[in-house]
């Protein structure tokens, strides 16, 4: 399976979550950033807000109530987060995903071939 999702959770904390930590190594506390900001980020795919563009919890609930005519709180809406979560997890158990499929892509390891960062790995440190 795997994303960038832990990797990019070291440059882009969730405050409005309560979580800032700073991480000096990407590998450090991945699980638990991904835990508590795992189902915000879900939310934001599913009304496709921008992954690029932080937004607060406060301002994606307040716009979706806007043009849907909802009253959901912001914990209502990570509760729809954690939900897609478990929907996905749950097809990928019925797709035959067990926990070796559950890793970072091999592909991450490799360096690009071409462009600015042509044989650069990014990731040297995971590799085994």
């Amino acid at each position: 399976m795997g994303s960038q999702d832990g990797i990019d959770l070291t440059q882009n904390m969730a405050p409005d979550l309560g979580y800032s930590v700073n991480l000096n190594d990407p590998n450090d506390l991945v699980a638990e950033a991904q835990a508590v900001t795992g189902a915000k980020r879900q939310l934001e795919d599913c009304l496709i807000f921008c992954y690029f563009f932080r937004v607060h919890i406060n301002t994606i609930i307040e716009t979706l109530n806007a043009v849907t005519g909802f009253q959901l709180s912001p914990n209502q809406g990570l509760e729809v987060g954690r939900r897609v979560n478990v929907l996905l997890r749950s097809y990928n158990v019925l797709c035959g995903h067990t926990v070796e499929d559950d890793c970072i892509s091999p592909r991450l390891l490799e360096p690009p071939i071409e462009g600015r960062e042509k044989e650069r790995v990014c990731l040297q440190r995971l590799r085994g």
